[in-house]
């Protein structure tokens, strides 16, 4: 008899446990919370092969959601990015690696798309994302089409996985601004030297180049 009190009791704390976190993960606004700490599980992902990790901060509250993604590269070179947005706003205005972008952002059910247009000078780059949770909170899946000027359309998928905020990695970012000058005019001379050379290769040499590093920069040329 004690024998089924105790599973009868342990039966009903892990369902408590589930029901807790489901709670958490879908509040009673019936929309689902992303807020926390998420790492790249990059054997179930669809990402690019120089892509080692993907880490993300994601603060929810209300209709306002701001999201920190820092991708680590191969060679262990770091960029990083935040976007905050206003869920229902057609214009949300951010920066892409210092290029102007708008977003418009919405919930699809319990989905949260963002169809976001960044202009690199002349050429638009299109940004169609969908997030989803899973039902335990557990999993944020990013769905992501871009397509850059005339290049063809490139989709990803992203499974990120819950993390406790101590596992967040070192901020690796703030590297020397020269090193970060030397890497791009290396990526651009590849561009160069490639036989049918890709906008897509010389948009990436750019996207090297952090907000915080171009300011860095920009400062030390007016010091002069």
């Amino acid at each position: 008899m004690k024998l089924k009190v105790v599973v009868a009791f342990l039966v009903s704390c892990v369902f408590l446990s589930t029901l807790l976190s489901a709670m958490h993960a879908f509040p009673p606004s019936g929309q689902p919370d992303f807020s926390g700490f998420w790492q790249l599980n990059r054997s179930k992902s669809k990402v690019d092969p120089t892509t080692e990790a993907i880490w993300m901060r994601v603060e929810q509250s209300g209709l306002t959601i701001l999201i920190n993604l820092r991708v680590f590269q191969q060679g262990g070179k770091e960029e990083g990015q935040t976007f905050v947005y206003t869920i229902g706003n057609p214009e949300n205005s951010n920066l892409m690696h210092g290029a102007p972008m708008k977003s418009n952002v919405n919930w699809e059910g319990d989905a949260l798309a963002i169809h976001s247009v960044a202009m690199f000078g002349k050429d638009p780059l299109n940004l169609d994302e969908r997030i989803t949770l899973s039902p335990d909170g557990s999993v944020l899946t990013f769905n992501e089409t871009t397509q850059f000027a005339s290049e063809p359309q490139r989709e990803s998928l992203f499974f990120m996985e819950r993390r406790a905020e101590k596992d967040w990695p070192p901020d690796t970012s703030n590297r020397p601004v020269e090193q970060t000058f030397q890497n791009i005019q290396v990526l651009m001379r590849r561009w160069a030297a490639s036989p049918a050379p890709s906008v897509f290769l010389a948009r990436n040499a750019m996207l090297a180049v952090t907000p915080n590093s171009m300011t860095r920069k920009t400062r030390k040329l007016h010091a002069k």
